[in-house]
């Protein structure tokens, strides 16, 4: 069971309690206070005090069932004290799970928000991008999460639904260009895999073949990827009546062993 911790934020000047909380993430829920922007009595408390942030102290460490108890205890207890409380309940009614339906809502509810464009922009910016990047890099990984990697785990396989997922995720998915010019560099000089030399010269098996087979036909095609394949086809027949015309010898003519014409 996860451990829960009740903290007081107070005055810097006085160090009188004028909130009290309770997070299963202590580091993180303190770090939060200082991106609060609602209009709740605390947050506004938060802002009188000019870029200065409260001092923290932590109250109480318990196990997670307990925490409804010894936040209303708490609270309680600093009300008697005299203590002026921006906390707007008597405590308790937090949440640090969910049930099954409120998961699926909060997921939906995500889902619409994050297909509109103008709310992935505010969300997804690139200085976001970059203080990701920085705060992962040389960052040292546990031991579970290195024992879990693909590299470590030779022969699994992803379940027939993963697939799927992966596959119905990836359907009108545009490839950037950076993306093209990587695969179209690995892919020079190799006829039968992208990136993999070992397959220069092998054939595909007639069930593999069956199988692409099936894959591209039920894949849906844009207007632009069928212009492409058009314009290849054709290509590729002007190539190929090229090399007939050549190698057709003019009637009359015959030819030699070593296959010269006289």
């Amino acid at each position: 069971m996860r451990t829960a911790y009740i903290y007081a934020l107070c005055d810097p000047d006085t160090e009188e309690v004028r909130y009290i909380g309770k997070t299963v993430n202590y580091p993180r829920r303190i770090n939060a206070h200082y991106n609060e922007k609602r209009t709740t009595h605390k947050c506004r408390w938060l802002k009188s005090l000019n870029g200065r942030f409260p001092v923290v102290k932590l109250l109480e460490t318990i196990p997670e069932d307990q925490w409804e108890e010894a936040e209303k205890r708490q609270i309680k207890l600093h009300k008697e004290m005299g203590c002026d409380l921006t906390n707007h309940t008597d405590g308790g009614d937090g949440r640090t799970a969910f049930l099954p339906e409120e998961k699926a809502a909060l997921s939906n509810q995500m889902k619409k928000r994050m297909a509109d464009p103008e709310f992935k922009k505010k969300i997804f910016t690139e200085e976001r991008a970059k203080k990701i990047s920085a705060a992962h890099t040389g960052k040292p990984h546990s031991k579970e999460h290195v024992a879990h990697l693909p590299q470590n785990n030779k022969g699994f396989k992803s379940s027939k639904e993963a697939t799927e997922k992966r596959r119905l995720a990836a359907i009108g998915k545009p490839c950037s260009e950076k993306c093209k010019q990587l695969t179209s560099e690995r892919s020079k000089g190799n006829t039968w895999g992208i990136g993999n030399k070992s397959r220069t010269g092998m054939e595909n098996s007639p069930e593999m073949n069956a199988k692409i087979g099936t894959y591209q036909k039920d894949r849906p095609k844009t207007a632009e990827q069928r212009q492409k394949m058009s314009l290849a086809r054709s290509e590729w027949w002007k190539k190929r009546k090229g090399e007939e015309n050549v190698t057709q010898l003019p009637s009359g003519s015959s030819q030699s062993c070593d296959g010269s014409s006289v």
